[in-house]
């Protein structure tokens, strides 16, 4: 169940259920991402992804994508690692988030933030193009004449489905 507080707090429960059962008979199980949460905190100059877990140490950060997808006037934040089964996906809620920033090329920070070591292990600046900021700030407007609740459903989708929806990433 998802906490309500002032930035998107994701718990990664279903994704990782999700691929435990897709990826139990997969050798390589055992190196997949473990993610506690997925926090998307934005200010008035950028917005931060943060990805929290518990070893950040076997991960291998520097080799992502970051690609952005739109589902129902729902933008999906996708960062798509070296393993095809290693993604993180931030969909954004713009109704529970107090601010967002205005700026002409948006900034987001992808962070990983170990939880034993209390610290940030890993932050990379990623600068949107003018269309991809566009495209997010259409979908804020538009998110603005939707219901909560569709807008929860569209994520708890994305959420819930996540590999199926990465899988289908290279066709949206």
């Amino acid at each position: 169940m998802i906490p309500k507080i002032s930035f998107i707090n994701l718990t990664a429960e279903n994704q990782y259920n999700k691929r435990l059962k897709h990826f139990k008979k997969a050798e390589n199980f055992k190196g997949m991402i473990n993610i506690e949460t997925i926090k998307l905190i934005p200010n008035k100059e950028n917005v931060i992804v943060r990805v929290c877990t518990n070893n950040s140490e076997e991960l291998r950060f520097n080799n992502f994508r970051f690609e952005l997808h739109t589902m129902c006037d729902v933008p999906i934040l996708t960062f798509k690692f070296e393993r095809p089964e290693d993604i993180v996906l931030a969909p954004i809620n713009f109704r529970s988030l107090a601010a967002w920033p205005k700026a002409k090329a948006l900034t987001i920070h992808f962070q990983i933030f170990d939880l034993n070591k209390d610290s940030i292990s890993y932050d990379r600046a990623i600068v949107l193009n003018h269309d991809d900021t566009e495209i997010i700030f259409f979908a804020r407007l538009q998110q603005k004449n939707m219901y909560k609740r569709q807008i929860d459903a569209i994520i708890d989708f994305v959420k819930s489905d996540y590999i199926e929806f990465a899988g289908l990433a290279e066709v949206f």
